[in-house]
């Protein structure tokens, strides 16, 4: 009887250990795959950030002045009969996340402008010398202007939907301007080009994801208009 009870006494004790030892290998098993507070927390803020590494961005937008308008709106003034019109600027831009922050990519960008407007001079005969009489001549000015940059943006402040940046991109560039005066002059026309093809711009600005994929932003500073705005589309 003894004898079985110091078995049983002895079993309990074995009983009691493997417990012990098998808890201690879960709790050990556990902590090794647990995150740190900071690691939880990095992971937990990269969850909430609509732009982080690896994301891909395009983005088509319009901008405002169109500076050709501006720069012809004087002529607009002395001749009243005039007509002019233009697009842009336009812009399309592709930025890839290199990091959380950080975006690198292209951005393009093309405006043009033309004005038309009526100035009446003297006639030429068929060796380009003054005749006598007047005609009214179609004086035509146009500017275009393009632009390929490598941009790069640094985001701060970025939130599940928001996402703040500002950015700066240079590359090349062209302005051109061309005056054809239709006839008067013995029809001349010129056109003037930028004597240092570079284009720059720098901008901040901000966009707003409505979907995980679908939102919209807006820009303001230095890239051929003062504010641009479009549609951006998340990959």
């Amino acid at each position: 009887m003894k004898r079985t009870k110091k078995i049983l006494y002895l079993l309990g004790i074995l009983l009691t250990t493997l417990n012990f030892a098998q808890a201690s290998a879960s709790e050990k098993l556990t902590d090794g795959n647990e995150k740190s507070p900071n690691e939880a927390e990095e992971t937990t803020r990269r969850n909430r950030s609509c732009f982080q590494k690896g994301v891909q961005i395009i983005s088509v937008g319009y901008g405002a002045p169109n500076l050709g308008k501006v720069f012809f709106k004087s002529l607009d003034r002395l001749y009243p009969t005039s007509t002019y019109g233009g697009i842009g600027p336009l812009f399309l831009r592709y930025e890839y996340a290199i990091a959380d922050q950080v975006g690198l990519g292209i951005s393009l960008r093309y405006l043009n402008t033309k004005i038309e407007y009526p100035v009446v001079g003297p006639n030429y005969d068929a060796d380009g010398n003054v005749a006598a009489g007047d005609s009214t001549y179609s004086y035509t000015q146009t500017m275009s202007s393009i632009g390929a940059m490598v941009r790069g943006n640094y985001h701060f402040g970025t939130g599940k939907n928001l996402d703040p940046y500002m950015g700066i991109g240079i590359g090349y560039g062209n302005t051109s301007f061309k005056i054809n005066l239709g006839g008067d002059v013995n029809g001349i026309a010129n056109t003037v080009s930028s004597p240092i093809p570079i284009a720059i711009e720098a901008t901040i600005g901000a966009r707003y994801f409505f979907t995980e994929s679908f939102g919209m932003y807006a820009e303001v500073g230095y890239s051929q208009s003062v504010v641009n705005g479009g549609f951006s589309f998340k990959f």
